[in-house]
């Protein structure tokens, strides 16, 4: 018979797993010569604080919580992780998830009027937000209704991805790419609210982990895209960088075409 609680070795990959959430690192680890990169007012550089490089990690995140669904996956299956809870934390219930996910947003636009500098002036910083919360919360409520999944308490059919997990990592990555260069502790503070957030909404049998890891990757690719098209498409450059092209959407008079321009790196 299959016993209800993990063995001692998955519990410690579903600890490394939300470890890697909480510290996985979102610039690129290049080495770039001081001299070449022009300084903003705030002190931080005007490169684009995103690459390409960095949405592997967030994707494997979607990818490995895609495989959990169920009662598939390895080390751990969404369904493992339910019997775990069921056995040791069935009458477990808190209503701090519920703000948990504000935290980071909140630390952002704190630190801003306190007067510590972000990456961004705060125009800039919250045209990013913006777009970012656009793309995280419109992707996870599409495939809410998408797929139609049932919540473990059998609330609601609208379990998958987790909403809250994904605006929690949305909100602690933009604080790490505003903040994190400066303040390490904030971002990391940042990253551990966010993980928080998940794990509660698994312990409160409102979400799946598979809801909750998909959630996590979700959220940090779309502040990275919104950062990367906000830098890429908006954002001076320094002269003496590199030049490098990208092919984008644009839209005219003419209708939908696609435009090759240069971009400084």
């Amino acid at each position: 018979m299959k016993k209800n609680n993990l063995p001692v070795f998955k519990k410690g990959v579903l600890t490394l797993i939300f470890s890697l959430l909480i510290f996985q690192p979102a610039f690129p680890q290049t080495i770039v010569k001081k001299d070449s990169l022009k300084k903003s007012t705030t002190g931080f550089t005007k490169s684009n604080p995103v690459k390409l490089t960095s949405f592997i990690l967030p994707a494997a995140i979607t990818i490995y919580g895609l495989t959990t669904i169920d009662d598939n996956g390895w080390p751990l299956s969404s369904k493992e992780v339910y019997d775990w809870r069921q056995k040791h934390y069935a009458d477990f219930y808190t209503g701090v998830d519920d703000y948990l996910p504000f935290v980071p947003l909140a630390a952002a636009y704190g630190m801003q009027f306190a007067g510590l500098k972000a990456r961004d002036n705060l125009k800039d910083m919250t045209l990013i937000y913006g777009a970012a919360y656009i793309i995280s919360m419109g992707s996870t409520q599409g495939l809410k209704i998408i797929t139609n999944k049932a919540r473990p308490d059998g609330s609601e059919n609208n379990s998958f991805p987790s909403a809250h997990t994904s605006f929690a990592f949305t909100s602690a990555d933009l604080l790490y790419l505003e903040y994190g260069e400066k303040y390490p502790l904030v971002a990391a503070a940042g990253y551990f609210t966010a993980a928080a957030t998940g794990i509660l909404r698994i312990m409160n049998n409102k979400h799946w982990f598979a809801d909750v890891v998909v959630g996590a990757g979700l959220g940090m690719i779309s502040s990275r895209l919104a950062y990367y098209g906000y830098y890429a498409l908006f954002k001076k450059k320094d002269s003496s960088k590199q030049v490098s092209f990208i092919i984008s959407p644009w839209y005219d008079s003419n209708g939908l075409k696609l435009n090759i321009s240069g971009v400084l790196f």
